[in-house]
């Protein structure tokens, strides 16, 4: 857990990342999206919760091509559109569940698509699971999940529940305007596009869902693997796209994406649905539990990057003008500063970013530390186990070895093709 001390020792280091080397990137971002939802004919933007909050900040205070278009901020999330998405539960959803590692039981997988309760868990011990904690391997051939798509009874289910759920985020998503436009981009920090996915596929046979782009500020090669990956061509990465990088060194963004998520995390919590209230539907928001105290407890921290971001993006014309007086000029040197950052932090900028915690829990459970468990070189299976479960190896190999060991894997990654 941070302490509140150990975050006002960081505030001037925090705030100056903002300003010095995540406000340029984020800026650029944000001024090419605009500049390419345009050249697509978008008529709205949509950013996405909840990285979208300091996007659409910056939208509105950053010159763009003419008239800035109209935007808005979708509440929604990974979980909130994994239910709607079903129509039938099938291999896509446990590929959903099981392909990316995160489900290693039938609990976890319920737990992906909001299904986590006693009624799903009855189904799941009809088909052979004895417990929820049951563990899943080769879940391909299992053939208690064989068992369990082929009931009748699961599957009417689960498709009343996807129906209910794909009802309430339709009205959400029309009282948010989606569906007024023939035409929208959805802004995002990015990744896979799973959203988008998830949006696309519960309102493939609804003619008044709009033709969407995602256009977001680093696509991994996991939009292409994913289980909706179809839809590759209509998603792009604006500052950082795995179809046209060489290595992991020239790509500091797809080398630690989770770095950028905790930058620009909004205030408030994942959303984990819909309900309706007053005649309106609207976001339900995780303000609860562990991983939630966890990232309230680094809020002051993720205020102090997000400050200085804002305060640079005051300045963004005179220093677009002053790094060659376009975005795609300006593009490679933020970059380069990004990647000093990603591979030789200083000791202050580690112990001001190694304080934040990442949820990667779908809204529920615990939160880990960017960096993980502290480990030395003199416990050296401990140490590998630590580095490759860290999110942010530069900073791991700062805090466990030195610089040495910082310049020694940037060369490496140089030399490693991403995504091999």
């Amino acid at each position: 857990m941070v302490t509140a001390g150990r975050i006002v020792d960081a505030s001037h280091t925090l705030f100056e990342l903002g300003r010095g080397t995540l406000g340029p990137i984020f800026s650029l971002y944000v001024v090419r999206l605009a500049e390419r939802a345009r050249a697509l004919g978008a008529e709205r933007l949509f950013f996405l919760a909840r990285e979208g909050a300091l996007f659409r900040r910056l939208h509105a205070m950053l010159p763009g091509p003419g008239s800035r278009l109209p935007d808005a901020y979708l509440y929604v999330s990974r979980l909130a559109t994994s239910l709607p998405a079903v129509h039938t539960f099938g291999i896509r959803e446990l590929r959903h569940g099981f392909v990316s590692g995160a489900a290693s039981t039938i609990g976890a997988l319920f737990v992906r698509f909001g299904m986590d309760d006693e009624q799903m868990y009855a189904h799941a011990r009809r088909a052979g699971f004895d417990e929820p904690d049951a563990p899943v391997t080769s879940w391909w051939e299992d053939p208690r999940l064989v068992r369990l798509i082929a009931d009748a009874r699961f599957q009417a289910d689960v498709r009343h529940r996807a129906a209910r759920a794909r009802a309430l985020l339709r009205r959400y998503l029309t009282e948010a305007g989606l569906f007024s436009v023939r035409r929208a981009v959805l802004a995002d920090i990015g990744w896979a596009g799973t959203i988008q996915d998830g949006l696309t596929r519960a309102f493939v046979d609804d003619a008044a869902f709009p033709s969407v782009w995602g256009l977001y500020f680093g696509l991994g090669a996991g939009a292409a693997r994913g289980y909706d990956g179809a839809l590759i061509e209509r998603k792009e990465g604006i500052v950082s796209d795995f179809r046209h990088e060489r290595d992991l060194a020239s790509n500091p963004v797809l080398s630690c994406p989770v770095l950028y998520e905790l930058a620009a995390r909004a205030p408030h919590g994942s959303t984990l649905g819909y309900e309706e209230v007053g005649g309106a539907v609207v976001p339900v928001t995780n303000e609860r539990g562990e991983s939630r105290r966890a990232e309230l407890a680094t809020q002051p921290a993720i205020d102090e990057l997000q400050r200085g971001v804002l305060e640079f993006a005051e300045t963004f014309p005179r220093w677009l003008a002053a790094h060659g007086g376009s975005t795609e000029a300006a593009l490679p040197h933020a970059r380069r500063v990004l990647e000093r950052l990603v591979y030789l932090p200083t000791g202050a900028e580690l112990a001001a970013i190694a304080q934040l915690t990442h949820s990667e829990d779908w809204g529920r459970g615990g939160a880990r530390e960017l960096l993980g468990d502290r480990t030395t070189l003199r416990d050296p299976a401990r140490w590998l186990q630590g580095f490759h479960a860290t999110y942010w190896k530069g900073g791991y190999l700062r805090r466990t070895g030195g610089g040495a060991l910082c310049h020694a894997y940037r060369g490496y990654a140089r030399l490693r093709k991403l995504g091999s």
